[in-house]
């Protein structure tokens, strides 16, 4: 008996040593396999991240490829191709990876842009084709658009692509009145919710798509153009009229255009740089006439405007010969408020100002601003003829879209 309990107890002793060595290499092997678990995952970790930094790179490189190509375009007065811009293994602030950067093509074919981001040994390589487009859209804010009456929006040509756009998501960011058509697109800035920023009455027509952008659009300050200081506009004559040709083109201190006085852009392409106000008192008139010539008048703004209601803005056959009045607001300009008397055509480029427009008759041409209230009591019909623009044009700028190898 007790012969055979021993042979059962070393039976036991055995059966037990045998299982806790099993135990043990099954513990080994769940151990190995979560050290090369967690090394794979470690690996991977490290390549996605690598990966992830290579793709910021060469985003960076691609962002500040176009901030270069848009920056040259602003300060250069005419355009230089043999100075486009590029980079060599730039660094990305804050992170081992670098970027290099090429920009190839010209002001005919457009400029094609390459960015290759380098972390480790991931390497990522963006593109973007950049174009010669105008800043006249139609209408375009930074903020809010507000239509306060009765408008019927159209292009000439007729038929022509017309938007109203806004980088703005906050609430009725664009508000038109009951009975508004819009034979366009409405654009709010990248992941606002139309139907909390755009705030259409029932009434309204809206031909085109509402949808929000995929980027904001950029706006760079208009840049004077070098001209010579003249201080103040020339004597009026007995009937209180004062004539501009291009040889008056300069830099003045302010204009202010009292009850029965005119001014008269009569020969040339007239450039005025008023650094103070621009006044137009009820019963003035500025006046852009019609003859061979087709005057024309650039007038940049380093103060407010405000043309006062009864005065005039005229541009003469504009139907025929384009918007020729083109109006620029620089930095420290913050409003601009026209109560015309009559047909306006003006383009007006002011992305700092807030304007007003309050026109008793039809207007024609583009407004690019901070902010628009439109108080017409006709229509708006937008000049696409301002599309046209080149390189060395004041309201062009490189835009395009980007994509991955």
């Amino acid at each position: 008996m007790m012969e055979e309990s021993a042979r059962r107890s070393k039976t036991k002793r055995g059966a037990v040593l045998a299982l806790a060595v099993a135990m043990v290499v099954i513990l080994a092997i769940i151990g190995l396999v979560l050290i090369r678990l967690g090394s794979d995952a470690r690996v991977r970790s490290a390549r996605a991240t690598t990966d992830m930094a290579a793709r910021a790179a060469a985003d960076a490189g691609l962002t500040q490829a176009v901030r270069l190509m848009n920056n040259k375009l602003i300060n250069e007065t005419v355009w230089d191709n043999s100075t486009l811009p590029s980079a060599t293994d730039e660094p990305l602030p804050g992170n081992d990876a670098t970027f290099s950067f090429n920009v190839e093509g010209n002001q005919n074919i457009g400029f094609l842009v390459a960015s290759t981001g380098k972390s480790g040994f991931d390497q990522r390589t963006v593109y973007t084709r950049l174009n010669i487009e105008s800043m006249w859209v139609g209408i375009g804010v930074r903020e809010y658009v507000d239509v306060l009456s009765k408008t019927i929006f159209d292009t000439i040509p007729a038929g022509g692509d017309f938007c109203i756009r806004t980088n703005s998501i906050e609430p009725t960011a664009v508000k038109l009145f009951p009975g508004t058509y819009v034979p366009g697109d409405i654009i709010i800035g990248p992941g606002g919710d139309t139907d909390i920023v755009v705030d259409t009455k029932k009434s309204s027509i809206i031909d085109g798509d509402v949808y929000a952008a995929a980027e904001e659009i950029t706006f760079p300050e208009p840049v004077v153009p070098p001209l010579p200081y003249i201080g103040s506009l020339p004597a009026a004559d007995g009937n209180g009229l004062i004539k501009l040709t291009s040889a008056n083109s300069g830099i003045y201190d302010s204009i202010n255009l009292g009850q029965g006085q005119k001014l008269h852009i009569v020969n040339g392409d007239v450039q005025l740089y008023v650094t103070g106000e621009v006044r137009l008192h009820q019963g003035s008139e500025l006046l852009i006439v019609s003859n061979a010539t087709f005057p024309s008048l650039d007038l940049y703004l380093g103060g407010n405007m405000q043309a006062d209601q009864g005065s005039l803005i005229i541009t003469e056959d504009h139907i025929n010969s384009g918007t020729r009045f083109k109006l620029f607001g620089t930095e420290p300009c913050s409003s601009i408020i026209l109560m015309n008397s009559g047909d306006l055509s003006a383009a007006i480029y002011a992305p700092s100002a807030d304007v007003e427009i309050k026109n008793s008759g039809a207007t024609y041409g583009a407004f690019t601003a901070n902010s628009i209230v439109m108080k017409n009591s006709g229509s708006l019909t937008y000049d696409t003829r301002l599309l046209d623009v080149d390189i060395n044009d004041q309201t062009a700028y490189l835009g395009g879209r980007w994509w991955e190898d």
